[in-house]
């Protein structure tokens, strides 16, 4: 029962200081009419977030330098928790607009958090017409602005341990805008994860891994979903290695490591 009541203070604890942070990031952005957007990018986002993560127990560390190519790229990741939306907003990035399903957007305090940040937030699958507008309209803003692009390569699911399918529409943003594709993977324990429902988790660590650039230059619509498959096929290799050796590992000397973008 005890454990149980820390653990509902915990979660009670996160939205309040994802609310606190959300508003304040949007009075920021609202005074300054945007000016001060990308000080809630590099500064207060990552704060709130690793107040938040350090109250729910969770230490992040990686070197996730390599993933920033110096040149407008799309950053994906693995996606199978909650806690991946505060892993990347804790990163700082200036120069990456992320994207975020609309199925987030009753989660209030996110919310507010996204949008202090300028996150986009994308149509689900069944909404076709609108998640094509949207692709269209963020290839003309990624030409304007010549911007990096962040979403995940799993899209919306039913979070679980392990790599799920890879949804094609971020990959052809990239291929058609001839982009770099950065790999980010997001190592969570299992007993570290809330997964979809805010279970009980154990506090831990989360260690974030680069897993290389890949150039689109040679990439072709005919071929674009055997590429994607064999970009997923990286992400599921490298988490068959390192579930094995997840127990074995030792953090506790390491820290985030990243060049803000």
């Amino acid at each position: 029962m005890q454990k149980e009541i820390k653990h509902i203070a915990k979660i009670v604890f996160a939205f309040l200081v994802m609310t606190i942070g959300g508003l304040l990031g949007l009075l920021l952005r609202g005074v300054s009419m945007g000016l001060l957007t990308n000080v809630n990018r590099r500064h207060l986002m990552p704060a709130v977030c690793t107040i938040i993560l350090k109250g729910l127990g969770i230490r992040l560390t990686g070197d996730v330098k390599a993933c920033n190519p110096q040149q407008p790229h799309l950053l994906t990741f693995n996606h199978n928790s909650y806690l991946d939306g505060f892993v990347l907003m804790a990163l700082g990035l200036t120069q990456t607009r992320f994207l975020l399903s609309e199925k987030m957007l009753p989660y209030i305090p996110l919310t507010l958090c996204a949008w202090s940040i300028g996150v986009l937030f994308i149509p689900r699958q069944h909404q076709q017409k609108r998640r094509l507008q949207f692709f269209l309209k963020l290839e003309k803003r990624l030409q304007r602005e010549n911007i990096s692009f962040a979403g995940a390569a799993e899209g919306v699911h039913d979070f679980f341990h392990g790599i799920s399918t890879f949804n094609k529409g971020i990959f052809h943003t990239a291929m058609k805008q001839k982009m770099p594709v950065a790999l980010l993977f997001i190592s969570t324990p299992k007993d570290s994860n809330p997964f979809n429902d805010f279970r009980m988790f154990e506090p831990g660590t989360i260690h974030l891994e680069c897993l290389g650039v890949v150039s689109t230059d040679h990439w072709r619509e005919d071929e674009l979903e055997q590429q994607v498959e064999e970009l997923r096929q990286r992400y599921v290799t490298h988490f068959d290695r390192t579930a094995g050796e997840q127990n074995k590992k030792d953090f506790s000397n390491t820290t985030i490591n990243v060049t803000p973008t």
